[in-house]
């Protein structure tokens, strides 16, 4: 309790000092390195993978669902398995699986000293920045994959990574028959590093429609060790490329996360930069996991990760049923009424402490004060979407009008342990928070 105490004089004390994003060309956080090769595919199996699994039952007729689409869709290759005689045969769940495979392009922006302090253009010539000059505001291209998962009368809805859209802006998409549409954030997870983006039906170029389709989506929870997998992503921000390969084992960690964090799938299917948010795939042509990463090392070949797929069907679910939500004017948004200060990583492992925006005032006469909010809390979530300092609080609350109701979610410290709770509360004006 005293360590959790200290903690919290210097967070409050502490100025924020914002992170310099890292120049990343292909957006792709996690996934860089060497790239893999997958040679000599000969094997001789006779499992088949069992069709996919029922949908579950109780769905309302207008709820989103992933793995559902308004239109009749193609068979998936269950009749046709990956593994002949002959070798690897992957042409057939390719071609099945292309028209529900996406790429995403976007910008980011990363800051940048110019020169070296006095010494102006000279320092920046020689790559002296940081020492003292002005940063500079850049734009670099990202590149990232994303696949087909739903649709509603309006949009199609779109599982990629995390990583792939935070801080990320201008988002297109290019689907498989090179037509492309621009897209929006629907709802994102920083921990299980999953987001889902929409495009607008009415923004589809003639004929995409009629030839994209939505994913099949498996059963992760049922996956053995030595399944072959096909794993399709826009690998080098290049376009959508296919390679193969098989589970290498389940329930692994990326290295630096906590054990058993996230459950991995591992494969020695090649996952390169710009795969990340791109489909792993069974002999059936299902969906089963979302690429997120390859194990980068000069002493390691072939350790891709994927997310399983059944881990993370309920945050796409409910990211799919979401608003599709743009800025709104200023005399509109809506405001909570608190003053916080971002706990990151670093402090989050010193003090022992939950990521997320610590409240250490909860301003008089404002939705925070009349709600059941309190002081000490940690913000994590807004209507489910993950937050993780003031910036992107403040960013998402730009899309809420005054009035609207939303769910906070917090971790409340009990006795020694945080608890998470959800905190419903209904949005005000600035106009009505200066009249209080």
């Amino acid at each position: 309790m005293n360590k959790f105490l200290k903690g919290v004089l210097i967070v409050i004390g502490a100025a924020a000092v914002g992170a310099v994003a890292g120049l990343s060309m292909y957006g792709v956080s996690k996934a860089t390195g060497v790239l893999d090769a997958y040679s000599n595919v000969v094997a001789e199996a006779n499992q088949t993978i069992s069709q996919k699994t029922e949908a579950s039952e109780g769905k309302s007729e207008n709820k989103v669902e992933i793995g559902k689409s308004l239109k009749p869709q193609a068979e998936t290759p269950s009749d046709n398995p990956i593994h002949t005689n002959a070798g690897a045969d992957v042409s057939a769940i390719a071609k099945a699986a292309m028209p529900s495979m996406v790429s995403i392009t976007g910008m980011t922006e990363y800051e940048a000293y110019s020169n070296f302090g006095g010494f102006g253009d000279f320092g920046s010539l020689f790559g002296f920045g940081g020492m003292g000059g002005s940063p500079q505001t850049y734009e670099t291209p990202t590149a990232g994959s994303g696949i087909i998962i739903a649709e509603d009368e309006d949009e199609l809805m779109i599982a990629t990574n995390n990583h792939v859209v935070e801080d990320t802006k201008d988002l297109v998409i290019t689907f498989s028959n090179d037509t492309t549409a621009p897209a929006v954030v629907k709802g994102r997870d920083v921990d299980k590093d999953v987001a889902v983006i929409a495009v607008k039906k009415s923004d589809l170029e003639e004929g995409t429609y009629d030839y994209i389709q939505v994913a099949a989506i498996g059963d992760s929870d049922n996956l053995e060790i030595g399944e072959w997998v096909v794993a399709i992503g826009n690998a080098l921000g290049e376009g959508l490329s296919v390679t193969v390969g098989v589970v290498s084992a389940l329930d692994r960690t990326m290295e630096g996360e906590e054990p058993g964090s996230n459950h991995l799938i591992q494969t020695d299917a090649a996952i390169n930069p710009g795969n990340s948010g791109g489909a792993l795939i069974n002999a059936a042509g299902e969906v089963i996991g979302i690429n997120e990463a390859k194990y980068a090392s000069t002493q390691v070949e072939g350790m891709g990760f994927a997310i399983p797929i059944s881990s993370v069907k309920e945050i796409l679910d409910n990211f799919s049923n979401l608003e599709a939500r743009s800025e709104v004017s200023e005399e509109e948004q809506g405001y909570i009424g608190i003053q916080g200060q971002n706990i990151d990583s670093q402090m989050s492992q010193l003090y022992d402490m939950p990521k997320g925006i610590y409240v250490f005032k909860v301003v008089e006469n404002t939705p925070a004060a009349n709600s059941e909010l309190q002081e000490k809390d940690i913000i994590t979530k807004l209507d489910g979407q993950s937050v993780e300092d003031m910036e992107d609080l403040q960013a998402l609350l730009k899309t809420y009008r005054a009035g609207e109701k939303v769910t906070v979610t917090v971790n409340r410290l009990n006795d020694e342990n945080y608890e998470e709770r959800n905190i419903e509360l209904e949005l005000a004006s600035k106009k009505q928070l200066e009249a209080e």
